[in-house]
């Protein structure tokens, strides 16, 4: 299995500039400064509760393994290849070990144009197609890792040759 790519995270700039855009435009629409300010405080109360429960559950997981993350599957009714994929995708994006009844955007906080990259990444990395994805009973119904599974399982297999082809592309 190919290593896994890592993506720059552009997003914080973006959230940065559009902060400052709102405060702009908020100072300049009350004359003041104090509604910009209690923005400010509200959205910086927010981020540190979230901090903190992004640190909490990666205390929490820090024992976790590909192996526990195997055990909480129904036994040896999915696709090694595929749960191999979408936990070290999912991991690695995260930033802790993820379980597969984590949501994707309320537990992982992983942003939807995110997860559109994880996902031909995981379908690479899985020998999948990322053909006629709207056919899958799972289109638009993913959102729990296990959710993610299941779509890449139902998913079309790449045949041999073209998976040898892309994975020696990667090697050079």
């Amino acid at each position: 299995m190919p290593p896994m790519k890592e993506y720059p995270t552009v997003r914080y700039l973006w959230m940065l500039v559009f902060a400052i855009s709102i405060l702009t435009l908020l100072y300049f629409a009350t004359n003041s400064i104090i509604v910009p300010a209690v923005v400010v405080l509200g959205f910086g109360a927010l981020q540190v509760v979230g901090h903190i429960s992004y640190k909490r559950s990666k205390m929490e997981r820090k024992e976790d393994s590909i192996c526990s993350f195997s055990r909480g599957l129904s036994a040896k009714s999915h696709d090694t290849w595929i749960v191999r994929a979408v936990y070290e995708a999912l991991t690695t994006s995260s930033g802790f070990p993820v379980r597969p009844s984590d949501s994707l955007e309320d537990d992982l906080r992983i942003d939807p144009d995110d997860l559109d990259d994880l996902a031909f990444d995981i379908a690479e990395r899985s020998c999948r197609s990322m053909d006629r994805t709207v056919e899958n009973p799972k289109f638009d119904n993913v959102v729990t890792v296990l959710d993610m599974i299941e779509f890449f399982e139902h998913q079309p297999k790449l045949d041999r040759q073209v998976e040898v082809r892309i994975h020696d592309n990667l090697d050079s």
